[in-house]
């Protein structure tokens, strides 16, 4: 129940949190389990999250612009794998200062940074700046899957039209988007 995530996660330590299809919580709940990945065992907190291609309208198409070529909707291959660092200064996730350093990310938010940082206490302003990283899987990459399981693709296929193709082929488009225009002999025929 995402309604009750606040308070069901409120102060717990979530030192690594997995979720699967991860454009199926909101934007709000992503940011609140972020806030949970921390701990005091001294492990490397990780935030994993797994996804198919979505549209530019959902919040996960939005974290991930920066990766993803404007022209032909797939992502870009010299920066898939890139770690990015961001800094959210305000509550939507259009209020999310980026860049390729943390350096960048402070040079660009220092205003809102300053705010936070505690500079008697804290070191740094680099803690209070994430990082961030996608990772494009491709099936043909998933060579234990297709061993085990090597009817999966017959199966995402059989979604079937424009929804199979974006999925299998990573397509990051609004359904709108998939569908074609009419050509002008198309309209010329209805009349």
């Amino acid at each position: 129940d995402e309604n009750k995530v606040d308070q069901r996660f409120r102060g717990v330590e979530l030192p690594c949190v997995v979720i699967d299809e991860i454009p199926q919580i909101k934007v709000e709940t992503f940011f609140k389990l972020l806030a949970s990945n921390r701990n005091t065992i001294n492990v490397k907190n990780r935030f994993v999250g797994s996804c198919n291609p979505v549209g530019q309208r959902h919040w996960v198409h939005k974290m991930l612009q920066w990766y993803i070529d404007e022209d032909t909707k797939t992502i870009i291959p010299e920066r898939n794998k890139k770690i990015r660092y961001f800094f959210k200064y305000g509550k939507t996730i259009e209020e999310i200062v980026w860049g390729n350093t943390r350096e960048e990310v402070y040079r660009k938010a220092k205003h809102y940074i300053d705010e936070l940082w505690d500079k008697k206490n804290e070191a740094s302003y680099e803690y209070l700046i994430s990082s961030f990283c996608f990772i494009e899987g491709e099936y043909s990459e998933n060579v234990i899957f297709k061993l085990r399981d090597p009817q999966y693709k017959s199966r995402l296929s059989a979604e079937g039209g424009q929804e199979a193709v974006r999925n299998i082929n990573g397509i990051w488009v609004d359904d709108e988007e998939v569908k074609s225009e009419l050509s002008s002999e198309e309209v010329l025929s209805m009349f």
